[in-house]
């Protein structure tokens, strides 16, 4: 079988995805991720903006998916979790 990566991401804030697919599954934003291309730039602004990010904050939440993809490939990871990630009053993202 081959294999499909695929970003996921969720605005409700405290709670465990499973929780929130099994309770409000349109509330999870998923992008598939093609392999062979990565994450691109383009899927992690859907996903960005999807999520309510804006400006500043969009290009930084990309940012940080990007990096976050190429950590996860790096280690040949099977999951990575980040909880959560947010956009302050200054328009500006950043992991808690």
């Amino acid at each position: 079988m081959a294999k499909q990566y695929c970003l996921s991401l969720s605005m409700s804030a405290g709670m465990n995805i499973e929780d929130v697919a099994a309770e409000n599954p349109d509330a999870i934003i998923t992008e598939p991720i093609d392999i062979y291309e990565g994450l691109s730039t383009a899927s992690a602004e859907r996903v960005a903006a999807a999520c309510g990010f804006h400006d500043k904050g969009l290009h930084q939440a990309v940012d940080t998916m990007k990096k976050l993809y190429e950590l996860f490939i790096k280690h040949d990871a099977t999951m990575l979790e980040i909880n959560p990630m947010a956009e302050d009053r200054k328009g500006e993202g950043d992991m808690l």
